[in-house]
């Protein structure tokens, strides 16, 4: 009995030695995605010496990088995903793809000058964290919170969601798109209409998907 308590407490160090590494470098590698792709993507906005064209090409293959598209349009489409056939699928993938870009470049275009700094990041469990980045200066008149979702997919840190001004935007897409298939009887193909009212590559996508 006299060396129970020594020994746990020496279990206790070496457990907490052995598992906090492990979730320093999950976030440490979430982290430096944020820190480095994002403010990059941030930055071509913002650039004067871009043209609208040059800016759109260089963020959505920023945007490529960044965020794993094809695995956030499966997830917008809810149940619906496991009921969609490969046809649908890859065709509402297509489309979701152009729409997903102009959206990301519609709110993150509301900043660029203004600096990115990564305040936090929280595991929600392992290779899924969250992390907690502040913008501030340039035509912010207070620190704006911004918040991304960073999955660790197939050895990579990819971001599949985005937190702009309290809404997450791959949720809120989700809750729009499955309301839509909802009110049409389950049809996936009501939902790439709406998406390709709303986005103007949805002929060259449609033509993609059927190739």
């Amino acid at each position: 009995m006299t060396y129970a308590l020594p020994k746990l407490i020496i279990a206790f160090i070496v457990t907490f030695v052995l598992l906090f590494p492990i979730r320093a470098m999950a976030d440490t590698r979430a982290e430096t995605l944020i820190e480095t792709q994002a403010a990059s993507a941030l930055a071509i906005l913002a650039n004067p010496d871009l043209s609208q064209t040059q800016k759109t090409t260089q963020f959505n293959e920023k945007i490529e990088q960044l965020a794993a598209v094809n695995i956030i349009a499966r997830f917008v489409l809810g149940p619906y995903a496991k009921t969609a056939s490969p046809a649908e699928l890859a065709e509402f993938t297509n489309v979701f793809h152009d729409y997903a870009l102009s959206i990301y470049q519609s709110e993150l275009g509301k900043y660029g000058k203004e600096t990115l700094k990564v305040q936090k990041s929280v595991d929600r469990k392992p290779g899924d964290s969250i992390v907690f980045t502040q913008l501030s200066g340039g035509a912010l008149k207070a620190p704006s919170l911004v918040k991304w979702r960073v999955l660790n997919i197939n050895g990579e840190a990819h971001v599949v969601d985005i937190e702009v001004g309290g809404i997450w935007l791959t949720q809120h897409q989700r809750a729009e798109i499955t309301a839509i298939i909802d009110k049409n009887n389950g049809a996936i193909s009501a939902a790439i209409d709406s998406l390709c009212a709303k986005s103007h590559k949805c002929g060259d996508a449609k033509r993609l998907a059927k190739s």
